[in-house]
Parts: structure tokens; sequence; C-alpha cells
């Protein structure tokens, strides 16, 4: 190129870089002059975008159930080409990651989807292979990132929000039964354990038995038939609640009983139909429907129905009592039956009197006294003839005897004797009392005495 002029040798279409630097010499056949450098420019050749922030060292990581439309990554690029525009997209493997991501094509931002949450209990994989591209209309560049889901512990709930139970009063440790208590929990593994918010009950924590923790009485106002208590069902880490509605029944626990021990009634035997004797008194500590109670008398051994009892327990002659006889004493049974047929039963004493002015007892339970008690006067009236036969025997033996003093005497020479000897210091004593007692008593007892055998005989106490 004998005037110098610089040619392009080659088709500059497969060319991919911006511009040269020519190195020119100048020879003359003997002298060689240069280097002189010329830089060549490519002003409209394209250069190809590079990703700069792809590949990664570790997995992308998102949580299930992340917001729809959740930033996951951002792909950045460079261009020589300012002025290019570009297109970034995306592929998956496998191909169903494209209905969890989204990438947005001007931005190259990737995200959740915008539609559907990613539940991982439903995934077959939990990892994605996401491929990108961006490309600027003419060239392109590629790199990929992988993202993993993780599995987020997930609250577990009841299908309901209120349940029923129910079951009868009693004491602690009474089963009510247990609710179908249906949990929903997406984490399928996890375990459940449940609790109750009711001081009146406590909970199976595996089962969800209800069962009473104190012991629960109706027949106390303090006490409603219907309790409503929250549930809990844990998962360990997150809860779900509910009602329950709990219904307490009434149960017949408590039997009738009659204040006394027995009672006793005396009544004339005069006494005209509709004539009160008295009352008898029982209670039940029952409540409501099972707290009424009725009395009834059973007089099968009079051979009828000869008194009545009303509901408030007033007994009343319901026939002639003539036939009768004055101090004649009637036994019946009196029974009391609440409204669940529970009894209790109480024997009664009528005591047939000839006058009516006897006091009928009073409507009040009361202790029965002394005399109202046929056993009572029945060991009285037995001492009382003891004693009379004992007092009759006394005055027929002072009848006989003249006086007490002769009877004293009698008592004393009835005892056992004891013959004691002449020369004794006891036989000396006893002859001068003897001595003395005679000279102050009459003649014919003082000869009468002298007459007797020459021993005596000394009392011994």
């Amino acid at each position: 190129m004998a005037a110098g002029d610089v040619r392009v040798s080659s088709d500059l279409h497969d060319v991919n870089v911006t511009g040269y630097d020519l190195y020119i010499y100048v020879y003359d056949g003997i002298t060689l002059v240069g280097p002189k450098t010329l830089t060549v420019i490519f002003p409209s050749l394209n250069s190809a975008p590079v990703i700069i922030n792809l590949p990664l060292m570790s997995d992308v990581i998102v949580s299930e159930n992340a917001p729809l439309g959740s930033s996951v990554f951002q792909v950045s690029y460079t261009d020589r080409n300012i002025g290019d525009s570009h297109v970034i997209t995306a592929s998956f493997t496998p191909t169903s990651g494209s209905s969890l991501f989204s990438m947005n094509t001007s931005s190259g931002l990737i995200s959740t989807s915008p539609t559907g949450n990613i539940n991982y209990e439903t995934l077959s994989v939990t990892s994605y292979l996401i491929h990108v591209m961006v490309y600027d209309g003419i060239a392109y560049t590629t790199s990929s990132l992988t993202v993993t889901i993780a599995d987020v512990n997930e609250a577990p709930s009841f299908s309901k929000n209120l349940y029923y139970a129910n079951g009868d009063e009693g004491s602690a440790g009474t089963s009510f039964g247990t609710p179908s208590f249906d949990v929903n929990d997406p984490d399928a593994l996890s375990t459940h354990t449940y609790s109750i918010g009711c001081p009146e009950f406590d909970i199976e924590k595996n089962t969800g038995e209800l069962i009473l923790a104190v012991e629960y009485d109706l027949d106390k106002s303090t006490n409603p038939s219907n309790v409503t208590c929250v549930v809990t069902v844990s998962d360990g880490d997150l809860i779900g609640t509910a009602t329950v509605a709990i219904t307490i029944n009434d149960v017949n626990d408590n039997a009738p009983f009659f204040g006394l021990p027995s009672y006793t009634f005396y009544v004339s035997r005069t006494s005209a139909h509709g004539t009160q004797l008295g009352s008898i008194s029982a209670t039940d500590r029952d409540a409501g429907e099972y707290g009424g109670i009725t009395y009834a008398l059973d007089q099968a051994v009079l051979g009828s129905e000869y008194f009545s009892v009303d509901s408030t327990g007033g007994v009343y002659v319901k026939q002639s009592l003539d036939s009768f006889s004055a101090g004649q004493a009637l036994s019946l049974t009196a029974t009391v039956t609440d409204t669940g047929e529970l009894t209790d039963s109480v024997a009664i004493t009528i005591v047939i009197i000839e006058t009516t002015t006897v006091a009928i007892p009073t409507t009040t339970d009361r202790h029965i006294r002394f005399l109202e008690d046929p056993r009572n006067v029945a060991w009285l009236s037995a001492s009382c003839a003891v004693f009379g036969g004992l007092g009759l025997f006394i005055i027929y033996l002072v009848a006989r005897y003249g006086s007490i003093a002769q009877l004293k005497k009698w008592c004393r020479r009835s005892r056992p004797s004891k013959t004691v000897p002449r020369d004794s210091q006891t036989f000396r004593d006893v002859e001068r009392k003897n001595s003395t007692k005679r000279w102050r008593g009459n003649d014919r007892k003082y000869r009468s005495l002298h007459e007797q055998p020459w021993t005596t005989s000394i009392q011994m106490n």
C-alpha cells in the first residue's frame, strides 16, 4: 500500500470487539521507522450483556406461605452497549416451578407467584433450578440459580367454633365423654395436645376427654347447670381454639331422711275422723326435680287404714278407733319417697288413751320425752311394782314385831352366832355388859337370863 491506505481485509459481521489498535511502520528499503499506533473503533458493533451476580454459592431459601409476590432474587447484568434494550426471561426445572415463581422481564426480579401460596406439604419436589437469560436483541447471556422451599410450622385449627358435651353431676374424675373435636393441621406429622380454660373441668391432653376436676353438686345454688369453656389445641408451638358448651345433668344423689329415729303420738279412742295426732318430717337435700317428697303409712299389721298422712307430714285419724283399748300401743311404719324413688322409713307408735286431754305434739321435730317411749313406761312400771312389794313386806314385818326396834333385834338374832368359852376375855367382857343391862331391866328378864346354861353367844360383826 504505497499510498498508506488502511483497508478492511475481512467481513466485520463476525467481529465481536468494538475496536483494534493498529501499529504502523514506514520502511524505505533501508530504514524502518515506527511504529505509530492507529486505533480503529467500530461504533455500531454490538456487545453481549453480562450477568454479574450469578451463579451463586448456595441455594436461595423461600419459606412456604410466603406472601404473594414476595421478592426472591434480583438478576443484575451489564452491557457495553449503553443504549441497548434488554429482556430477561426465566425457565424452570422442573417446569412446575413456573406456577410458584414469576420473572419480571424488564427489571429481572424473580418473585413468588402473585396468585397462589406455596404449600410445602403438597409439593412433589422442594428445589427448583431457574435458568436466567438476558437478551439485548442481538446477543444474550445465561446463568442459573437454585431455589429451595422451606417447610414452616403452621397452626392447628378446629373445624368448628362450637362443640357440645354433657354429663351427670358427681365427684371429681367423672367423665363427660369426648366431644367430636375435628383438628386441621397442614403439617401432617404434627402431634397435638389439648387444654381447657375452666376450673370445673380437666381435659385428657391426648384424647380430648372431658373430666370433672372437682366434685360438682347441682344441689348447691352456686353451681350452674351449663358451663362454657375454651378448649385449646397445640402442636407444641402454635395453637388453635374453640368453645365447648357443657351441660351438667341433675341426678337423684340424695335419699330423703326423717329428722327423728321414731315418733310417738297419743290419741283418744273416741277421736273423730280428721283429728290430727301430730306431724312427721323428712328432708331431701336434692334441689330441683328430685327434691319433692311424699309420705305414706304402712298399717298392714293393723288390718285396716286407721290413720292417714298428708303431703306436709301431718298424721290424722282416718276411721273410728273404738275397737282399740285404752293403753294399747299401735305400731306402724311411715315411709318418705322422693321423685327419684329413693326412700326412708321410720317407726311410729300410737298410744290409745281414754280421754283427749293429752296435748297433740307440735309438728316441729323435737326429742322424744321420757314417758312418750313405751319402753320407758314398761320398765318404770315394773320397777314401781318391785318397790311397792318391798314396801308391803316391810310394813308386814313392822306389824308383826310391834316396832322398828323389835324388828332390828329380830334381825340381829337371825345372824349366825359363835359360842365363846367362859374363861376367855371376850366372855368376861360380854358378861359384864349383860350384867349392867340386867340391872336396868325388870326382874323377870333378870331371872330368866340367869336360868340359861352357863354359855353365851357373842354376835360377831
